[in-house]
């Protein structure tokens, strides 16, 4: 699978509409929190959970846990822990 990134430009032009219209729109803020409570009460079950994903959170290695390495998502690349 080949990701490829897309700008304005492209959205304008094979998109339905045009490349300032797109531009505009994402200069709007929009209420993913509402957005979200809201998709959950109208189509979840009515048990939710919730998790905290602090991978971007940048570690020192003097305070990670055991030696060894761990994945960091922010440097995309194994960090070594204390030694």
């Amino acid at each position: 699978m080949t990701i490829k990134r897309v700008n304005f430009l492209q959205l304008g032009r094979y998109g339905q509409l045009g490349e300032q219209t797109y531009r505009n729109q994402f200069e709007e803020r929009f209420p993913f929190r509402e957005f979200n409570i809201e998709l959950v009460k109208q189509h979840g079950s009515g048990q939710t959970i919730l998790a905290f994903d602090p991978s971007y959170i940048s570690k020192s290695g003097k305070h990670t846990p055991g030696p060894g390495y761990f994945w960091s998502g922010c440097a995309k690349k194994a960090k070594g822990g204390w030694r």
